[in-house]
C-alpha cells in the first residue's frame, strides 16, 4: 500500500471528500479555484492547500501527476522527484 492510500485511510471522511474534490480539480488543471503555489527548489512541482492537508503535484506536457498528499505537520522533506 502506498503512502497516499495509507494517509487517506487515517483521516476523517469529511477531510477525505475535500481532498478528493481538490485532486479532481488538479487533474483537470482547474487551479484557479485552489490555493496553489510553486514549490521552491523544484522545477515543476506545486502544492495545493486543503485545510490542514497538502497535495503536491508535478506538471508535465501529459498533464498533472499527484506526487504526495500529507498533513502540513509532516512537511515537504520526503517529496519524490
Amino acid at each position: 500500500m502506498d503512502r497516499i492510500s495509507k494517509f487517506l485511510r487515517t483521516i476523517s471522511k469529511k477531510r477525505r471528500l475535500k481532498i478528493k474534490e481538490a485532486t479532481v480539480l488538479v487533474m483537470n488543471n482547474q487551479l484557479d479555484a485552489l490555493d496553489c503555489k510553486k514549490l521552491s527548489g523544484f522545477k515543476n512541482h506545486f502544492r495545493v492547500r486543503v485545510g490542514q492537508d497538502r497535495i503536491v503535484f508535478k506538471t508535465s506536457k501529459k498533464g498533472n501527476l499527484i506526487v504526495d498528499i500529507f498533513n502540513r505537520e509532516k512537511g515537504y522533506k520526503n517529496i519524490d522527484t
